[in-house]
Parts: C-alpha cells; sequence; structure tokens
C-alpha cells in the first residue's frame, strides 16, 4: 500500500518558490529555504535553520536548530546535522554523518563519519547502522 506523506510547514517559515520540497517533511518555525534549494523526503528542518540557494538535502537527514549553511551545500541521506553548527558553502556532507554542535565546517565530509569542532576535524567513523541501534 502506498502512503501519501504531507509537509509540515510552520506557518513563520519562508520557503523561496523556486525551492523544491518534497513529502513528509517538518520545517519548524524561523526557517528559511532559499532559491532552487532541494528538500527531499522526510527530512526534519529545526527552528531558525537557513538553509540558503542551491543546497540539497537529501531523504532522512536531521537539521538541528539554528544550522546555517550557505550556498551549495549538499547534506546525503541520513545525515545528522548538530544544533547550531555552520557549514560553508559549496561542501558535501556524507551519508550518515554526524556534526556535532556548533561545529563550522569547510571541507567535505566523508560519509559515516563524526566531525566536530572549531575548525572542524574528523573524529571517528560511526557504524552505518548507527541509528538502528540507538533506536
Amino acid at each position: 500500500k502506498q502512503f501519501n506523506f504531507a509537509n509540515i510547514i510552520h506557518k513563520s517559515s519562508v520557503v523561496f518558490p523556486a525551492a523544491s520540497i518534497g513529502k513528509g517533511n517538518m520545517i519548524f518555525p524561523h526557517t528559511l529555504i532559499g532559491t532552487n534549494a532541494c528538500i527531499y523526503d522526510h527530512v526534519i528542518i529545526n527552528t531558525g535553520s537557513i538553509i540558503e540557494h542551491d543546497c540539497i538535502v537529501e531523504s532522512f537527514a536531521s537539521i538541528s536548530p539554528g544550522v546555517v549553511t550557505t550556498g551549495r551545500v549538499i547534506i546525503k541521506e541520513g545525515a545528522f546535522i548538530g544544533i547550531g553548527a555552520k557549514l560553508v558553502g559549496r561542501i558535501t556532507i556524507g551519508k550518515n554523518s554526524i556534526v556535532g554542535a556548533g561545529s563550522v565546517i569547510t571541507k567535505n565530509v566523508p560519509d559515516n563519519m563524526f566531525i566536530t569542532g572549531n575548525p572542524a576535524r574528523m573524529v571517528k567513523q560511526v557504524d552505518e547502522g548507527i541509528w538502528e541501534k540507538l533506536l
């Protein structure tokens, strides 16, 4: 059976008309989704986050409150971005990677990596099935 998932977008959020938003997303208050940004399916974008122009957020990614991306950032499937992190333009956050709270990311992050700090550094590889283990 196929399900039709709705998006929940808080009325105080700004979603530019040229942005593309998939299905089953939760976009919390005071969030900005910029021009040509592409949000896939089942993404959480928490309060006060900014997903700037031409960014891509793939399915099942989770963006914590106060995260800021500059243009052309790609956040791959299942990635978790901690509260207040800053992602500087034209970088990719790998699939299932975890970005620590308050981190400043200026370089690409490989899949399944935990990265934190300012400037951020890679701390350790995370198991591919980490989310299943935590649940």
